[in-house]
């Protein structure tokens, strides 16, 4: 099926809209839940070096993002205990 629906040229026109929706609806999400993350958060300037430390070891650093969000968590009760602000 997905072959098929390829090769139609409606489906390749259309695809580029697509996908830029899709990509801006992403880029939305990320950002409301970071600032409601933020909001909510009981040390919000270090949960967000935290997540920025979290996206620069996936993006730049090549961690897998397995141990990125483990190494987060990690981070956020070291953050807890230290009663960070």
């Amino acid at each position: 099926f997905w072959g098929w629906f390829r090769t139609k040229k409606l489906y390749k026109r259309a695809l580029p809209g697509v996908n830029a929706a899709a990509v801006g609806l992403i880029f939305t999400a990320v950002f409301r839940m970071t600032f409601k993350a933020r909001e909510q958060s009981p040390f919000p300037n270090a949960s967000t070096s935290i997540g920025v430390l979290g996206f620069t070891a996936v993006q730049f650093l090549r961690v897998p993002a397995p141990a990125a969000v483990v190494s987060g968590g990690v981070l956020g009760l070291i953050a807890h205990a230290a009663r960070l602000n």
